[in-house]
């Protein structure tokens, strides 16, 4: 058994191995020089060996640092080669070469979600990035993973003095409008060989659908949202969208399903919430996911879904709104019971009120008892949450208790759906507010 004396030599020593700066690595002026992932220092994660004897990051949470000390022996600019495999999206790293205090240069590069943490070489996706200029001397490298709790494994890192002599094209990419959805290039790089095959490939953000591929000159070069070519010269493609309908219809029923991706989710700039397969995830409090309804039938309906949760005091709130967010018409918060498992759904349902006909907005917001205010909701988790449908329930007998209809103090005549008439027939109508039997 060890003493106390030697615990305590033991954590010094640790701790002292994970303080000290790396070996300094001299950057060749020519030929590639290896950055191995256990020559640098790192504030968290680990490294790892995979069985066919590549070295990787491994472990690397959000915020997570890696840090290389180089002395570059020419002054030029450098290619960064490295490859990388992660099972998450929204997953990016960002690499700074300091020096000193001082940023000489900074590139974030997006690392695509290829559904594997990798366990040979073949299951690693490949990039590249060339830097500014940097002067010759010592400078530090660091690398910061960005994503969900865990980002990316990575490995197969090396630095290349950039050869300006050769002839190379670069590719930019356009959004149209900026913030419709991403651009996926493959392969990940600054410049290309001339007669490189090069894919671009465009996703649409939630509202926007794709619709071509142009050119500098506007002319249309595709309308799949993948499109590979031949790469001749440096070039300029705007991947162009057009905003989609997200409005549902309700009733829902089997035939006419609520669509749960349709959400606008606010989620105060935390990339980790999200739509995921059938449910909405990663939802903190404060956060919100907004839908587009367009109510066909006046009448009561229960607003049933599913949600799953670990937390206690976790509810959701189900806000109906004017179409342009101005007024609220109906609103309910339904408690989420804690049953200790994300994935086992349990049934729930809010009712609103003789909701009339016309265009709402459903806002869905996510709340955590403990937190103190929204600033705080990326601390606080809340629930998965799926399988939203409006289900008509009828009410009264006229499903109109607590119809709102606008300007309805003025004398006007309207019937049950919230349409004004100038004749009447026997019947129910709405005057003042106030149900009428003409």
């Amino acid at each position: 058994m060890k003493t106390f004396l030697q615990n305590a030599l033991a954590a010094a020593l640790m701790f002292a191995a994970t303080s000290v700066s790396a070996a300094t690595i001299d950057v060749a002026a020519t030929g590639s020089t290896t950055l191995d992932p256990d020559q640098a220092t790192l504030s968290g994660g680990s490294t790892k060996e995979l069985n066919d004897g590549m070295n990787t990051f491994d472990s690397m949470k959000n915020g997570y640092t890696a840090t290389f000390t180089l002395n570059f022996n020419a002054a030029s600019k450098y290619t960064i080669n490295f490859v990388a495999a992660t099972k998450n999206s929204n997953v990016s790293m960002k690499f700074a070469f300091m020096s000193g205090e001082e940023t000489l240069c900074e590139k974030t590069v997006e690392i695509e979600n290829n559904g594997t943490w990798g366990s040979t070489q073949e299951d690693f996706k490949s990039y590249e990035f060339t830097t500014d200029e940097i002067s010759t001397g010592e400078k530090t490298l660091v690398i910061t993973f960005v994503g969900p709790k865990y980002t990316c494994n990575v490995g197969n890192m090396t630095i290349t003095p950039f050869d300006a002599s050769a002839t190379t094209y670069s590719l930019t990419t356009v959004l149209n409008p900026e913030g419709a959805g991403a651009v996926n290039v493959s392969p990940s790089k600054d410049y290309f060989s001339p007669n490189e095959s090069v894919t671009v490939t465009a996703t649409s953000n939630v509202g926007y659908n794709f619709v071509s591929w142009t050119d500098a000159t506007g002319t249309v070069k595709s309308t799949e949202a993948t499109y590979t070519f031949d790469i001749t010269e440096n070039t300029t493609l705007t991947a162009n969208y057009e905003e989609a309908d997200l409005t549902i219809t309700v009733p829902t029923t089997d035939e006419n399903p609520f669509a749960m991706e349709y959400a606008v989710i606010d989620n105060h700039g935390d990339d980790r919430a999200k739509w995921a397969d059938d449910h909405i995830d990663y939802m903190f409090s404060g956060f919100t996911a907004t839908y587009t309804i367009n109510n066909t039938t006046a009448t009561d309906y229960d607003i049933a879904f599913q949600a799953a949760t670990t937390n206690d005091g976790i509810s959701v709130k189900f806000d109906i709104m004017s179409e342009d967010g101005s007024t609220t018409v109906a609103s309910q918060t339904v408690e989420i019971e804690n049953n200790d498992d994300w994935n086992d759904y349990q049934d729930y349902k809010a009712s609103i009120k003789a909701l009339p006909v016309g265009k709402y907005k459903l806002v869905v917001t996510f709340l955590n008892s403990a937190a103190e205010g929204v600033d705080e909701g990326g601390s606080y988790t809340t629930c998965n949450l799926k399988g939203i449908s409006f289900n008509a329930v009828g009410g009264s007998d006229t499903g109109v208790d607590n119809a709102k209809v606008e300007s309805a103090a003025n004398g006007q005549i309207y019937d049950l759906s919230g349409r004004r008439v100038s004749q009447t027939h026997r019947g129910i109508y709405i005057q003042n507010g106030r149900k009428v039997i003409r």
